[in-house]
Order: structure tokens, then C-alpha cells, then sequence
């Protein structure tokens, strides 16, 4: 089983990719572990306004329902935080890497 990667995200204009665009990927989890707040979205435009808000001990999980699902989103994932820098934690698995 993989284990799951730390990737830290600074405060720097377009957020850094947390994740990158994975057409085979069947599960992702994605948690702050940081002190501070996260803001998560899906390509470089992400800031603290527009970014989806992830709180300290913050998480989230996707998981493809059947090899079809067409609401699965395997597209990449940025993320930026106001000041300093923020660690995390992400375990994503692929068709391949299950």
C-alpha cells in the first residue's frame, strides 16, 4: 500500500500543485496538518478568496464509485495559504498503484 506523501504549500501567487492530473486515479485523501488554514482549488488561480477552505485537522477524501463514474474528479489540485507555509499530507491511488 502507498504511503502517503507530505507536500507543503506556501504562501506563493497561484498556489503550488498538490496533486497533479491523474485520468487513472480511484482514491485521494488530502489532510492539513498545519497550524494554519488552507485553501484548495483546481488550477493556478487559486487564492485565499476564491480557493475552497481547509481549517487546521481539516480533510478531504474522494473515491471513485466504479471504473465509470463520471462524477469523479482526477483533474490536479493547487493550493495557497495567507502567510508562512502549511504541511500536508496526501495518499492518492491509481488503478495501477491500488
Amino acid at each position: 500500500m502507498p504511503v502517503p506523501k507530505a507536500v507543503t504549500i506556501p504562501a506563493t501567487v497561484g498556489g503550488i500543485q498538490i496533486v497533479a492530473a491523474n485520468p487513472s486515479r480511484i482514491y485521494l485523501k488530502w489532510q492539513n496538518t498545519s497550524a494554519v488554514t488552507v485553501y484548495i482549488g483546481h488550477d493556478n488561480t487559486v487564492t485565499i478568496e476564491n480557493g475552497i477552505e481547509y481549517k487546521t485537522g481539516t480533510e478531504f477524501e474522494e473515491k471513485r464509485i466504479g471504473l465509470n463514474d463520471p462524477t469523479h474528479y482526477q483533474g490536479a489540485y493547487f493550493g495557497i495559504v495567507a502567510t508562512g507555509t502549511a504541511d500536508s499530507r496526501v495518499d492518492e491511488r491509481d488503478r495501477a498503484r491500488s
